[in-house]
Formats: C-alpha cells, sequence, structure tokens
C-alpha cells in the first residue's frame, strides 16, 4: 500500500495515468477500406488526395489494416463538402498576400459484417493557409489542409469509439 502511495504521485506526474493508445479500437474491427470520397466542390482530385492521406494517417495511427472492400470488417466512406478560399491579409499596395483554404468533409464507418453505421454524417474541417511573399502555394496549403483533415477524421474515429 505505501508503494502505491508512493508511485500514484509520479504517475500523475508523468502523465501515465489513464494512458492509452490511439490503436485502441473493438475487437470486431481490424481492417477497413478507405473508399474515395465523392467530391462536390468544383476541385478536381481532392477525393483522392483525402483517400490517399486517410490511408496513410490510418497505416500511421491505428491498428487497423486499410484493405480492399471486399474482405474490410468496415468501410470509411464520405463526402468533400466543401472547398473555400479566402483572404487574410493585404500588404499596403492592396495586394492579397496571404490565403486560407479550408476543406470540410462528411463520413461515415460501416460495420460490413452487420450493416451497422458506426459513425453516420460526421463533419469535420480544416484550414490550410499561404504566404504569396513566402513562395508558398495553394497546392501547399491544400496539401497541408488534407493531411490535417484526414487526421482529424482519424482521430475522431479511434478516440470516440
Amino acid at each position: 500500500m505505501r508503494r502505491l502511495a508512493l508511485l500514484l504521485p509520479a504517475l500523475l506526474l508523468t502523465g501515465c495515468w489513464g494512458y492509452h493508445t490511439l490503436t485502441d479500437t473493438p475487437g470486431r474491427i481490424r481492417s477497413a477500406s478507405v473508399e474515395a470520397f465523392q467530391n462536390r466542390t468544383l476541385y478536381t482530385g481532392l477525393e483522392f488526395e483525402l483517400q490517399e492521406a486517410l490511408v496513410k494517417e490510418l497505416q500511421a495511427k491505428s491498428a487497423i489494416a486499410v484493405v480492399p472492400a471486399g474482405v474490410a470488417d468496415a468501410a470509411l466512406e464520405g463526402r468533400i463538402l466543401e472547398f473555400s478560399r479566402s483572404v487574410l491579409k493585404q500588404d499596403p499596395d492592396g495586394r492579397d498576400v496571404e490565403f486560407q483554404i479550408v476543406l470540410t468533409a462528411e463520413f461515415s464507418l460501416k460495420e460490413r459484417r452487420t450493416g451497422r453505421m458506426l459513425f453516420e454524417h460526421e463533419t469535420v474541417n480544416a484550414p490550410g493557409t499561404f504566404l504569396l511573399i513566402h513562395g508558398e502555394t495553394e497546392a501547399t496549403a491544400r496539401a497541408h489542409a488534407m493531411s490535417k483533415l484526414a487526421e482529424k477524421i482519424v482521430s475522431v474515429i479511434l478516440y470516440r469509439w
């Protein structure tokens, strides 16, 4: 008992109390397919960029294997709802120099065996900024926002499971 009394403050101070990993998933979901999301924007190719980012994020942060749809325990699918671009800052001459893009998507995760929706119509968004004066481009900001969007989707799935 005395050891526990001495060990407890150390655990609390180091942040180990209540520790869990991102790989915690229900035992029945060991694999998932990642479908290309429907793209409801005017920007072509976003659906493939997001699919690639989601596969990378799942492989990096979870124990869920990404497999073809026919053999997966669950299917991740959704829609890219919005791609917006806005000016954040202008230089003294009135030229636009800093921009922000925001990607918004909705996703669902369905258990293949039972047809049960584990997540349904969850909406997430992610921003990306770029400064023309630093040589950054919209493509750089888009890649960053896409990575953040994938990170948020996977985090919702793993933390709210």
